[in-house]
């Protein structure tokens, strides 16, 4: 009904179409969907926590505002921030109590701990003249094949996976040319030449599996450069 139309690059219809499976709240933020702000309780005590964590060691002029905003703010209530067990939420959240909201990692399957040690120096004056290792913290982590495998073997859980990637235009009459949109990873010139050169290699012996390729996307937050600036990187 839009006047946009797929091509694709493929001997026999799709086995798996994931544009069935979008549904309208797919395609839009609800305001009733329910929020999960744990280990907080409620969102006051977690912008509560987050002012608290997040807005340096040194309280700045700044920083006081900020908590003006949160305190002054029509959907903060004090009596949801009296009372609560701040060391516990604390404790969570460094990792040394799993507490009952966190995720079973069997569940999830595949996590590694890792201990981050850290060699740092002293002066020459000083009695320990050798860099001394320190322990900053546990790293958890999951290999990169074991969330692939994971998504790829449960299409029920992860439906909007598109394996086959498409060319897609936009032609609004018969009275005017198709003109290509660029829009996702697997719609672009690159993803499409990939999938079609491992079409045309040898398969593997005795497998029969559809051969797809799959792209990985990182990203990462913002990095503040100085403490006196905005600039980020």
């Amino acid at each position: 009904m839009f006047g946009l139309f797929r091509q694709y690059y493929t001997t026999g219809f799709l086995d798996h179409n994931s544009g069935k499976h979008i549904q309208l709240n797919d395609l839009h933020t609800s305001t009733s969907l329910v929020h999960d702000y744990s280990p907080y309780p409620n969102q006051s005590a977690f912008l509560l926590g987050e002012w608290y964590w997040n807005g340096g060691e040194k309280k700045s002029q700044l920083s006081f505002q900020n908590l003006i905003k949160i305190v002054g703010h029509l959907d903060f209530h004090p009596e949801d921030v009296a009372a609560k067990n701040w060391r516990l939420i604390d404790t969570w959240l460094s990792g040394e109590s799993k507490g009952s909201n966190k995720e079973d990692d069997s569940r999830l399957g595949g996590w590694t701990k890792t201990p981050i040690r850290v060699n740092a120096p002293f002066h020459k004056r000083t009695l320990q003249k050798c860099p001394k290792e320190f322990e900053a913290g546990i790293l958890h982590h999951r290999k990169l094949m074991t969330i692939i495998r994971e998504r790829i073997t449960r299409p029920s859980v992860h439906p909007h996976l598109h394996f086959e990637p498409y060319k897609l235009f936009w032609q609004p009459d018969d009275a005017t040319e198709p003109v290509r949109v660029h829009s996702e990873l697997y719609t672009s010139e690159v993803f499409i030449d990939a999938h079609n050169k491992l079409q045309d290699s040898p398969p593997e012996p005795e497998c029969g599996l559809p051969r797809v390729v799959l792209s990985l996307i990182f990203s990462s937050d913002g990095t503040q450069l100085t403490s006196f600036s905005t600039a980020k990187l």
